[in-house]
């Protein structure tokens, strides 16, 4: 719990003080960005397999220098995977949505014109919104993954690794990227649980506005 505690203050910080600040130095550029996700879990007993969702939000790029900015983003992320408990012969699928905070740095390669590539990296915190799982009850055990897939946990905390590239068509400036996130904390609460883990790999594209 204190550990929690201590990364939302980190997040609540972050979004506190590096837009107030960029805002006297510079204008943020600002992205609606959309997507395709492809999510399972690790570091669980079941047999898992990715199943597709979808990604949508908006990104803020505060430009420091040439090479640096700093990129807090606010996403509504679908994570699912097709699971299978070999030890009941159960199959389910596992559908949980969030709203997902990454805060990334950048780092711009020396690249001029068409195609400018970058790199990024940073925490995420993520407020789960929906348990969408399709999971029958099972009757007449102790342990079992629909009393688990219940018990998902309210938040969860991880980190992105990605890259991608800005796009300058004379009418706009686009975005695509691709990037991984790694959960850090247990997917469900409870004493059953695996110390399950999200991790989904994204491809996005975004529009300047």
């Amino acid at each position: 719990m204190r550990f929690k505690i201590f990364i939302s203050g980190i997040f609540l910080l972050a979004f506190a003080t590096v837009p107030l600040k960029a805002q006297d130095e510079i204008k943020p550029d600002k992205r609606l960005k959309g997507g395709i996700a492809t999510s399972s879990l690790t570091n669980t007993d079941w047999e898992s397999s990715s199943a597709p969702g979808f990604v949508i939000g908006l990104s803020f790029d505060f430009r420091f220098t040439r090479a640096f900015s700093v990129q807090p983003e606010v996403l509504y992320l679908e994570k699912g995977s097709s699971e299978r408990d070999p030890s009941l012969d159960i199959e389910f699928d596992l559908t949980l949505d969030y709203v997902e905070i990454p805060v990334l740095a950048k780092y711009h390669l020396p690249f001029d014109g068409f195609f400018r590539p970058h790199l990024y990296a940073g925490p995420y915190i993520s407020f789960l919104i929906a348990n969408n799982s399709n999971i029958e009850l099972v009757e007449n055990q102790q342990s079992t993954p629909d009393k688990l897939v219940n018990q998902a946990s309210d938040t969860d905390f991880g980190g992105v690794l990605g890259v991608g590239t800005d796009l300058h068509f004379p009418f706009n400036t686009m975005t695509a990227e691709i990037r991984y996130d790694v959960g850090f904390t247990d997917v469900f609460n409870g004493a059953a649980s695996q110390a399950s883990r999200n991790g989904t790999l994204l491809f996005m594209i975004g529009f300047h506005f």
